[in-house]
């Protein structure tokens, strides 16, 4: 197979939000240089199968990456995008670095490859991933927190909206900590797909929904919690409906909040009528806990 090196010079504050514009992608690999930190300049360097790597799709990447600056007022850098074809050497030395990443004391992301000779425990709880942008980033903050609270919070039985799904992380993650249903979320046709081929992953499908949708426009259901690792601006876009769609007492999950973004959806979050639970943070990013 032919690969493709993709790679954008950007800047430290930029790397979670262009992941998660990522993460819909068949990406097999992520890599992270800093280049000059006084600066907060990083080169974020991914790779693709060259087949999937076309003009529109790159088009597709920088056109998001260019709207976190003109929408969300996120330093995104230069924004640079250059790709080159390289070998498959490089992918048997990268499966050999990564390993199964620890999030909590009962849950592990462990790629594919590590799974035959991964020691299970019954009461960890196993998250089995294609190579990709979570083992890539070193499983990004705003993820593992987002996972960390859903671990924490869900009770067996319930009903959860993962917003945003992206790859499916959280709505897998959901399922297989006892959750009865999960509808994922997204407005992105690759994203649906990712979601769906990793919920097969883990033998999760029949339990999952998968739709395409705007945030939750037309989501006509009261579920226990609401989950969304995104932008704090759309965090903001969707509060009132995030309060109307979940049950009395529900929780709402926030995460994909940096730092100093924190205020502006604890305020949202307020006017919405939610009452602040708990607010955890991590390397400068922020998951806010709120309540029906």
């Amino acid at each position: 197979m032919s690969w493709t090196k993709c790679q954008i010079l950007t800047t430290f504050a930029a790397i979670d939000a262009i992941t998660h514009i990522l993460e819909p992608f068949n990406i097999k690999g992520v890599q992270i240089e800093e280049l000059n930190k006084a600066q907060d300049d990083v080169c974020l360097s991914f790779y693709m199968p060259s087949e999937e790597t076309t003009p529109k799709m790159i088009n597709s990447i920088k056109t998001n990456i260019l709207k976190l600056e003109k929408t969300f007022q996120i330093n995104i850098g230069s924004a640079s995008f250059s790709t080159q074809r390289i070998s498959d050497d490089w992918m048997t030395a990268w499966e050999k670095y990564y390993k199964p990443i620890k999030i909590s004391e009962k849950m592990m992301i462990v790629p594919t490859w590590e799974n035959q000779n991964f020691a299970k425990d019954d009461d960890t709880t196993i998250i089995e991933l294609d190579p990709g942008l979570a083992f890539g980033t070193g499983a990004h903050a705003t993820t593992i927190l987002s996972l960390q609270a859903l671990e924490k919070y869900i009770d067996k039985d319930e009903t959860i909206i993962d917003v945003g799904s992206g790859s499916g992380i959280l709505s897998i993650a959901a399922l297989l900590l006892g959750a009865k249903k999960v509808i994922a979320i997204d407005n992105d046709k690759q994203a649906i797909k990712s979601t769906k081929q990793n919920a097969a992953l883990n033998n999760v499908e029949h339990s999952l929904i998968v739709q395409e949708g705007n945030l939750l426009q037309n989501v006509q259901l009261n579920a226990d919690i609401i989950i969304s690792n995104i932008l704090a601006e759309v965090i903001t876009l969707f509060a009132h409906d995030a309060y109307d769609c979940l049950k009395e007492n529900g929780l709402f999950i926030t995460s994909g909040i940096i730092e100093r973004k924190k205020q502006l959806v604890i305020d949202s979050l307020k006017s919405a009528s939610f009452n602040i639970v708990e607010i955890n943070k991590q390397d400068g990013w922020v998951c806010i806990v709120a309540q029906k």
